[in-house]
């Protein structure tokens, strides 16, 4: 059952709306949901509060009432050729603003992963899993069960990175970046609003059965033994945004891996379907939002506490995220203790690299004698 607001007339597609309520989308029955409450199925509830958010987003960035369905992907065509004629003399700030913010948001430092980022007229980035069948040798039948049980789980995954990676990034970035914005061009930041809005809605109110995204955007990671390389492009400013953010997310995934190669890559193959993302991308921002407003932390310990939950053996995983989705004070407890726990993690890693710095200094100056210590800032220590 769909929870409809009653301050709102909309109403989801039929088709996508029968899925919901019968579980059949990418996380049908996922064993880490809570129990039914009230009669209705966490994701159902999930879902019912997703849209009315999302009814609510457009309705106030349009300034309308009422919403006509068919008229809005016209208008979000409009919107799109109006960022890219605002852009199109600005692409190297905008690009560089994109990368600037996400380094901040995620606390990236720049020799750890390349960042780039590219508004251009055609997308050309390729990001797919390998569709050549990968068999892989079972050792048992529980060794099937098992892996049918990471499937699972990064199937949950990649719904909650694109959750962190949603349009919610992008209205960060302008609350926090809008003098910057509005400097390149004092429209931008509402127009990108209007597009991100119209975009979240159309994917409860079409079917949509092409693959083709309007919006246009595409992230490929590269890991290898030199460097780690997040590379995105995109038509338009907000979707390189989330973009950059998801190759992040991404990256982080790979925490929640099977350490086996064989077994990794075949979970991937099983889990990563391009027929299942819409059903991501409307599930995902509000499981994110399960995490994030229990967790009262910065964004730098916020995704170490992700990468952290999804490198927890599967059924740990599941158990923890069951508790968090239903707000439980375990939940809150579990959250709180590996918080706590990088924390002090980060701080020793502080301490310690101040230490080795000055003994470096130290090191350096040959003629450092006793009157010297004077000198030394203990509390940078």
């Amino acid at each position: 059952m769909i929870n409809y607001s009653d301050k709102h007339k909309e109403r989801m597609h039929p088709k996508i709306e029968e899925s919901a309520i019968n579980g059949k989308h990418s996380l049908g029955k996922h064993p880490s949901f809570p129990e039914d409450d009230d009669n209705i199925r966490f994701d159902e509830k999930l879902i019912s509060d997703r849209f009315a958010e999302v009814v609510k987003n457009l309705k106030r960035y349009m300034d309308v009432d009422d919403i006509d369905n068919e008229s809005l992907p016209k208008i979000q065509i409009k919107l799109i050729k109006q960022c890219v004629e605002l852009e199109k003399s600005n692409k190297k700030e905008l690009q560089d603003l994109a990368i600037e913010f996400i380094r901040k948001h995620f606390d990236i430092p720049e020799k750890e992963v390349k960042l780039e980022a590219n508004l251009v007229d055609d997308i050309t980035l390729k990001n797919k899993v390998d569709n050549k069948d990968i068999k892989l040798e079972l050792n048992d039948h529980s060794h099937l069960k098992n892996l049918n049980k990471e499937i699972y789980k990064r199937r949950l995954i990649n719904a909650l990175v694109c959750g962190l990676s949603s349009s919610s990034i992008v209205h960060k970035l302008i609350h926090e970046m809008n003098n910057e914005l509005s400097d390149i061009n004092p429209r931008l930041p509402n127009i990108y609003c209007k597009v991100l809005a119209i975009n979240d809605y159309l994917l409860f109110v079409h079917s949509g059965n092409n693959k083709k995204n309007m919006l246009g955007g595409e992230v490929a990671v590269g890991i290898n033994d030199e460097d780690v390389k997040i590379e995105a492009q995109a038509l338009i400013f907000p979707v390189l945004v989330c973009e950059l953010a998801k190759g992040v997310g991404e990256l982080l995934a790979e925490n929640g891996l099977p350490e086996n190669e064989e077994e990794s890559n075949y979970v991937k193959q099983k889990s990563d379907l391009e027929g299942v993302k819409k059903w991501d991308n409307r599930l995902g921002p509000a499981l994110w939002n399960k995490i994030k407003s229990i967790n009262e932390n910065t964004n730098s310990i916020l995704y170490r506490v992700f990468a952290n939950l999804i490198s927890k053996p599967v059924d740990e995983f599941n158990e923890c995220m069951m508790e968090i989705f239903a707000n439980t004070k375990k939940g809150k407890n579990m959250l709180m203790e590996i918080s706590n726990n990088i924390e002090k993690e980060l701080k020793e890693c502080s301490f310690n690299e101040a230490l080795e710095n000055k003994r470096n200094e130290f090191k350096s100056n040959k003629y450092m004698d006793v009157n010297d210590l004077d000198n030394v800032d203990l509390n940078s220590l």
